[in-house]
């Protein structure tokens, strides 16, 4: 019955066309992270989608209609299940404060009270921050509106994903922004990414939970480092996803702007120079460096006390190949 459907069928997908690395829109052309997890079940299964490409709140209602058969990018909400069958999330990210970089003083969200709120329209954490009760909030019907609100000042504050806000933001040319934290509240914690279904058809969504299980952890490796760890450095110097840092180290990191990392002169083979660093702990070093976007700087020409003098004053920030005593 399953294989009849898909064979005698073309299902609609309602997808966003601002919402890098996950879903992008470029001259028509779709791509991104969930693209490329339906082009896998049309390769390996057969299934045909045709795409709709619009803001959140046209997808969403399209969805609703029934117009559309899937919507990507989907987060999980009760009230929804009335219309909505749910995979599994193919991605959790956290919720990141921006605001314009004049705004000083912040350490929590208190501080923002009273404070004018960029929402997108039908946004799925749009109620719990209304009972919030601390901003005054002004929905708009796409994030490049919302984006834009916040850069002419018509908003103080939005809220948004912070690899993809910070794309957009590099891409709409925007130099008046900044990060303030994470959004850090007990009702509102990391946005799940899924795919949606209608509700009532219970044969489309066997067959797209099936082709979701049947995705190897290979074929999940190479998608998160095709989207997520190449794109995020390629874009904003973000950090390879399967590193489980804090948001604060994560802070650090974009901040740091070199890491000074000792390079010994002639101990082959973990640690030497030979016109360049070269060694064990140097390619190391590299690899760590390379995962976590950190720019090093080797530190060469020196003896060991003098190293051990350097790390103790806080002169050079890593010392190889140290023996614990």
């Amino acid at each position: 019955e399953e294989l009849t459907y898909i064979k005698n069928n073309t299902f609609k997908v309602g997808v966003l066309p601002d919402f890098p690395p996950f879903s992008i829109n470029n001259d028509g052309i779709q791509t991104g992270l969930s693209n490329d997890i339906l082009e896998l079940f049309s390769k390996k299964h057969n299934i045909k989608f045709e795409y709709v490409v619009d803001s959140w709140p046209i997808i969403l209602q399209k969805f609703k209609d029934k117009d559309i058969d899937i919507i990507d990018t989907i987060s999980y909400k009760e009230k929804r299940l009335l219309f909505t069958h749910y995979t599994k999330p193919y991605y959790e990210i956290p919720l990141v404060i921006f605001s314009q970089k004049k705004l000083t003083g912040y350490k929590g969200i208190e501080d923002l009270r009273g404070k004018k709120l960029g929402m997108t329209r039908d946004i799925f954490y749009k109620d719990t921050v209304k009972d919030l009760n601390i901003f005054d909030v002004i929905e708009y019907d796409s994030f490049d509106k919302k984006l834009r609100a916040l850069a002419f000042s018509e908003v103080d504050v939005i809220f948004g994903h912070l690899l993809s806000t910070q794309s957009n933001i590099i891409k709409s040319g925007y130099t008046n922004m900044k990060v303030l934290g994470e959004l850090n509240l007990p009702q509102i914690k990391k946005t799940d990414l899924r795919f949606g279904i209608t509700r009532d058809n219970n044969l489309l969504y066997s067959i797209i939970s099936k082709a979701f299980d049947a995705i190897s952890t290979e074929n999940w490796n190479q998608l998160h480092h095709k989207w997520i760890g190449v794109y995020a450095q390629n874009s904003t110097q973000m950090i390879d996803s399967n590193i489980d840092l804090t948001f604060e180290e994560k802070k650090y990191i974009a901040n740091k702007k070199v890491i000074k990392v000792q390079n010994e002169q002639n101990w082959p083979p973990y640690n030497f120079n030979d016109g360049e660093p070269k060694g064990f702990s140097i390619d190391y070093t590299n690899l760590i460096a390379q995962k976590l976007g950190l720019k090093i700087e080797y530190i060469t020409g020196y003896s060991w006390d003098d190293y051990m003098g350097q790390l103790k004053k806080s002169e050079i920030d890593v010392i190889n190949n140290i023996s614990k005593n």
